[in-house]
């Protein structure tokens, strides 16, 4: 290229990054993306990677510290100068965790980070944001499990997030309603999700990216995270698509976090509660005194422990629940867009423990009401050859599998349904089976031979991320050399089952799931008790 060629083009560049309103966006794609981009705060910069563009620890809000905590995200203070992008910012303060390394733990953790494949600014590829799992109560978008780096390999910008967890996530207070413009307190780590999202939507143009074709994706509290912001207000036009692993916004939190809040009015109580654990209950001012607690003393009041039954128990559960405003009390989804939804064929096996009987029945009882003979007799030792796995399988269909398939069918935009029965010749996979969370190596590219994983793994996991990143592209997950994944009808009632082979099958847990269904089509609407806003129907519209 000749020497005058090429001073044009970097003259025109810089223009460009100078005066972009004075340029279509045709030109604007013309500029280089490099380690160093501009965000609506200031310059960043990150670090490039054999062709990859890394971007890590940027803040998408002020830190929720001091008068900001148990309040709604603020928007980021500008910063001067270049802003170091190279390493992780803080993970939200959790309880502590035998298998996963959150790094670096503070109340200002609300970062976010970036994998882009993007060779120019404005390229327009696809954006897929990570929303980590942990229930609520742990997890961090800089977990090594999910780096982004071979799904953006593929074609995609990929984008983790944190968000406030437990009780600096959570806490409802009528004191912090009271001082609310909207009347309501809580569900403060959803509102952190919907502010990087709408970073994102901001900024995500200088990283390559396409703010107008974003899908969201998670596991476990993140996939309830997803599908929650399937029915907020607050969440249109974010995304435009959504993925959504082991988790929904029905009964998981019943059937998993036993008696968590589910409205204002209870979440509310709850934290009335937890102010007289914290003994801040008779101070002159509740609020500052609430806020004045360290986040480990805020974490200790929680008494986090594991009950009978081997699912986690505390003495406050602060999770997400319909408040009127971020989450319509109608649970009706609002954002319909298209949908990847499933589960694993033995979720229930990684909440192990030994269950005796007593404890068995009023479980159910609990959870199923006047249907809970019925269910005994189904998911019972008789037919399961143990009472542990009777359990297992229950918590499986009850609170993971049939409620994919109905929020499948009540989406009026494309859906597609999936099974993962893949079992590794892992440590986890020999104990534990396709258990809760054992698709996550497949989603991110990470199944280690050192670590058991065989060619029929790393096959598995090369077309289920094949799947996801053309579902990110064209909202199909299919594309040349796949199996057809067929949309998901209730009549059909096909799933893709990602096995020792990937197939298209239909009618599966068919014996299990039929009294699961009849018995939450009777009883879901009693999450709404109380609601000001009437329940149409056996289950609530959605």
């Amino acid at each position: 290229m000749h020497r005058k060629t090429i001073l044009s083009i970097t003259i025109f560049s810089l223009l460009a990054i100078i005066y972009p309103f004075t340029f279509c966006s045709a030109s604007i794609a013309t500029v280089i993306l490099t380690e160093k981009v501009k965000t609506e705060n200031g310059w960043i910069k990150g670090v490039d990677v054999n062709g990859l563009h890394t971007y890590f620890g940027i803040p998408y809000a002020a830190p929720p510290v001091g008068a900001l905590r148990w309040r709604p995200p603020q928007k980021a203070a500008a910063w001067k100068g270049e802003r170091d992008a190279t390493n992780f910012g803080p993970s939200c303060p959790q309880e502590k965790s035998s298998t996963e390394d959150v790094g670096t733990i503070s109340e200002d953790c609300l970062y976010l980070n970036i994998w882009s494949p993007a060779k120019l600014v404005n390229e327009g590829l696809p954006v897929m944001v990570w929303i980590h799992g942990g229930g609520f109560m742990q997890g961090s978008g800089s977990v090594a499990e999910y780096d982004c780096q071979n799904l953006a390999r593929m074609g995609v910008v990929g984008i983790t997030i944190n968000y406030r967890l437990g009780a600096l996530g959570f806490l409802a207070h009528p004191l912090l309603s009271l001082e609310s413009q909207q009347k309501v307190s809580g569900n403060y780590g959803l509102l952190d999700q919907i502010a990087a999202l709408q970073w994102i939507k901001d900024n995500i143009a200088a990283f390559g990216g396409n703010p107008e074709n974003v899908t969201i994706f998670g596991e476990s509290a993140g996939a309830v995270s997803v599908t929650m912001h399937m029915l907020s207000p607050l969440s249109k036009d974010l995304f435009q698509g959504a993925i959504a692993e082991s988790g929904n916004p029905f009964t998981t939190l019943r059937a998993l976090e036993t008696c968590a809040p589910t409205t204002l009015k209870e979440a509310e109580e709850q934290g009335e509660r937890f102010a007289q654990a914290l003994g801040c209950d008779g101070a002159e001012d509740v609020l500052a005194a609430m806020r004045a607690k360290t986040p480990e003393e805020l974490l200790a009041a929680t008494n986090m422990r594991l009950d009978s039954l081997g699912i986690r128990s505390r003495d406050f559960q602060f999770t997400p629940f319909y408040d009127g405003y971020v989450l319509p009390v109608s649970a009706r989804i609002i954002n319909h867009v298209p949908l990847i939804i499933g589960n694993n064929a033995s979720e229930g096996n990684l909440f192990h423990n030994s269950v005796a009987m007593p404890e068995y029945k009023k479980y159910i009882e609990g959870l199923c009401g006047p249907y809970a003979p019925q269910m005994l007799e189904r998911f019972s030792a008789n037919n399961f050859g143990s009472l542990d796995k009777a359990y297992y399988r229950f918590l499986t269909v009850y609170a993971f599998a049939e409620p994919a398939r109905m929020f499948a069918g009540k989406n009026s935009a494309d859906s597609y349904l999936f099974l993962f029965s893949r079992v590794p010749d892992t440590e986890t996979g020999k104990t534990l089976g396709a258990c809760h969370g054992i698709e996550l190596p497949y989603v991110f590219g990470y199944v280690d031979p050192s670590q058991g994983y065989d060619r029929t793994d790393l096959s598995l996991s090369e077309n289920i991320m094949k799947y996801w990143t053309n579902f990110a592209r064209t909202k199909d997950p299919n594309g040349e050399g796949l199996v057809l994944w067929p949309k998901y009808d209730a009549i059909s009632d096909k799933a893709i089952v990602f096995g020792d082979t990937i197939n298209a099958e239909a009618d599966l847990d068919t014996a299990d799931r039929t009294l699961i269904r009849k018995t939450l089509d009777a009883l879901m609407p009693r999450c709404l008790d109380a609601c000001p806003e009437p329940v149409e129907g056996p289950f609530p519209v959605l």
